[in-house]
């Protein structure tokens, strides 16, 4: 069965739940959740998606987008991920998510963040990511946590303070 987007529109209480991490990376099942991850990240425009966007709470995340921050060849899969390093520096930028449509607000968050994660054969990575990317792991481990883009906007009104308004110049994206 396809799975779907679910938004805040009657699901807040499911994407305020935490997620568990998945016993075998490798499972057929997880692999198909993440094919469904794939297509419905891709259907909605968004540049990652998160397992529980689409009610299922397990620790996946699924992005379509490279270190340089352009969309990448091949969707990048992180099971189980866990954000290891993350930089003192901070950037805040408009963030957008497939689960809150219409909505955009600055969000503060590290600048650059190393992550470790499985891939569906298994195999354990750790990456290190800056720029767009850095900011798409901290929104998608944040979903795998309960925690919306609303939420950390509704906690950080003093960091935020210590900015300078966001560059209207920049682009605004969608990350899932």
């Amino acid at each position: 069965m396809p799975h779907t987007l679910i938004t805040i529109n009657g699901h807040l209480e499911d994407l305020h739940r935490s997620s568990q991490r998945v016993a075998d990376p490798t499972a057929p099942a997880v692999r198909a959740l993440v094919d469904d991850m794939i297509a419905v990240m891709r259907a909605e425009r968004g540049i990652g998606l998160a397992a529980p966007q689409v009610n299922v709470h397990q620790r996946i995340v699924v992005f379509d987008i490279g270190p340089d921050g352009r969309t990448a060849r091949t969707p990048l899969v992180c099971i189980n991920p866990v954000i290891t390093t993350a930089s003192r520096a901070l950037v805040m930028t408009e963030e957008g998510c497939l689960s809150i449509p219409g909505e955009f607000v600055p969000v503060v968050r590290s600048e650059r963040v190393s992550v470790r994660y499985y891939d569906t054969q298994g195999q354990r990575h750790t990456i290190a990511a800056d720029d767009l990317l850095a900011v798409a792991f901290q929104h998608e481990i944040d979903h795998l946590d309960g925690i919306l883009m609303t939420d950390r906007y509704a906690q950080q009104s003093s960091l935020r303070a210590q900015f300078h308004e966001v560059d209207d110049t920049a682009t605004t994206h969608r990350i899932g």
